[in-house]
């Protein structure tokens, strides 16, 4: 899939939040900065390699600036409907980590989608997953998506389409 290529129609109503059970999630914008680089700064183990096993991000030299520049970036895809970031936040609002919707590289599949939780969220990974699945195969117009190394290794993705991957998505 084209990168820059829009994932959704102009027709299509783009959710800018959801509420679930427990949590929602909310389009990840510029204004959550500080919150998103203290969250990615103290889990850098926790969710290093949540892009594949040879993506590097995120890096300990992430700076608040380049923090800022990847919001902006993100917020600007959702815009052009290229992708989709979201910020997950409990039923008290304190930031659980983020949620991404990109195109995939793997002709099996329309969209990629990836999930990290901060440490202390991570009791609540299954039933995020689960959830956020289950959303988005019933509210968004994608025929086939994935979750790698979640629904599927990504070992089981060919080497090809992981190293096009992990160069893709370095932030």
């Amino acid at each position: 899939m084209d990168s820059y290529k829009k994932l959704v129609q102009d027709s299509f109503d783009i959710f800018s939040e959801a509420e679930f059970n427990n949590f929602s999630i909310n389009r990840l914008s510029p204004q959550d900065a500080l919150e998103d680089y203290s969250a990615i700064i103290s889990n850098l183990h926790q969710i290093t390699g949540i892009f594949g096993p040879k993506n590097s991000w995120p890096q300990s030299s992430l700076s608040l600036s380049d923090n800022i520049s990847d919001l902006e970036w993100h917020y600007i895809e959702f815009q052009e409907r290229h992708s989709f970031a979201y910020v997950i936040k409990n039923s008290y609002k304190k930031y659980m980590g983020c949620f991404y919707i990109y195109p995939s590289y793997d002709p099996n599949f329309e969209v990629m989608c990836f999930i990290w939780l901060c440490r202390e969220e991570s009791i609540f990974d299954d039933i995020i997953f689960k959830t956020l699945k289950k959303w988005v195969i019933s509210n968004w117009p994608f025929k086939s998506i994935v979750f790698p190394g979640r629904d599927i290794s990504w070992i089981d993705l060919s080497e090809n389409l992981i190293d096009i991957y992990a160069d893709y998505y370095i932030f």
